[in-house]
């Protein structure tokens, strides 16, 4: 009985300066379609990477939480409540790993609502032509499911050294000065889309094997590390019933990947009891993972 998805939600507005507020849009549309109060979320995971300001602490779930109204004082709320918030980044893959621990958690009835956010936004709130990411966000909303053969159903994460750091954002204080949080640099090792690309073939070829996954009989979600990661993990996989998600955002969709492409097929009503989704990336280190989930 894996976790099933209740509710999705996206934020594109180019009005939006803040991955905080992307996050926090993307998660109230969730928890409107859901039909539930937002103080009926038991745990926010957050897993955007780049923000306003380069923030480093305190954790941007917490702020999130704080903009949806989920719990903010325990002691006040009624009935009394205790929300839990925290980030998980694992670059264009994090939110993998958090579905893998939303389902951890509804499974073992630790939470009744999990919510899920990513977005990612240049630290300056403006527009640059050396940020590859799209200034978009995301929300995946979750429930413990009844029915054993829908929702989360199986998972796969596989990781291997790698001699080059892969996909690194960075500031270089001594160079930026003052200036420093509004300013990143991102920069690829000379081989990490190739080797990425190949890992993620891999890893997935793996775990289709597995279980038994025919390419005609999925939806690929896939990261979107280059313009050709998708095509070739679509040809690898021979995945031929993919639909281009995410041609109208520009650039690469990165944290919130996973979020848009559930929300993305809900609305073209591609998401029909029975529907199998494979939702498969890579990151740094190399860092591959898959989650087949079923409508």
């Amino acid at each position: 009985m894996g976790a099933v998805i209740i509710g999705t939600g996206m934020s594109k507005d180019s009005k939006l300066k803040s991955a905080i507020a992307h996050a926090a849009e993307a998660g109230k549309q969730a928890i409107e379609k859901a039909k539930i109060e937002a103080t009926e979320v038991d745990v926010v995971i957050n897993v955007g990477i780049y923000r306003e300001d380069n923030m480093v602490e305190p954790a941007m779930a917490a702020i999130i939480q704080k903009e949806l109204g989920i719990n903010l004082d325990y002691v006040k709320a009624s009935p009394r409540r205790a929300a839990f918030s925290f980030d998980l980044m694992n670059g264009g893959i994090g939110a993998l790993d958090a579905l893998k621990v939303a389902d951890a958690m509804l499974q073992s009835d630790s939470a009744k609502y999990v919510l899920i956010v990513g977005a990612d936004i240049h630290p300056s709130g403006m527009k640059a032509s050396d940020f590859p990411f799209a200034e978009v966000g995301s929300a995946i909303l979750l429930k413990k499911g009844t029915d054993k053969s829908k929702g989360v159903i199986a998972s796969h994460f596989a990781s291997k050294p790698h001699k080059f750091a892969g996909r690194t954002g960075m500031v270089k204080t001594k160079e930026m000065g003052t200036t420093g949080r509004s300013h990143i640099v991102i920069a690829d090792a000379p081989d990490y889309i190739e080797a990425i690309t190949d890992f993620t073939v891999t890893t997935t070829k793996e775990f289709m094997q597995k279980h038994s996954l025919k390419g005609d009989a999925v939806q690929l979600i896939s990261s979107q590390v280059s313009a050709s990661h998708v095509a070739t993990l679509q040809d690898a996989l021979q995945i031929k019933s993919s639909q281009n998600l995410f041609k109208d955002f520009g650039g690469d969709t990165h944290s919130a990947t996973y979020g848009l492409g559930l929300h993305q097929l809900t609305k073209a009503g591609a998401m029909k009891a029975g529907e199998k989704i494979l939702l498969a990336g890579g990151s740094s280190g190399l860092a591959a993972g898959c989650i087949l989930y079923v409508c």
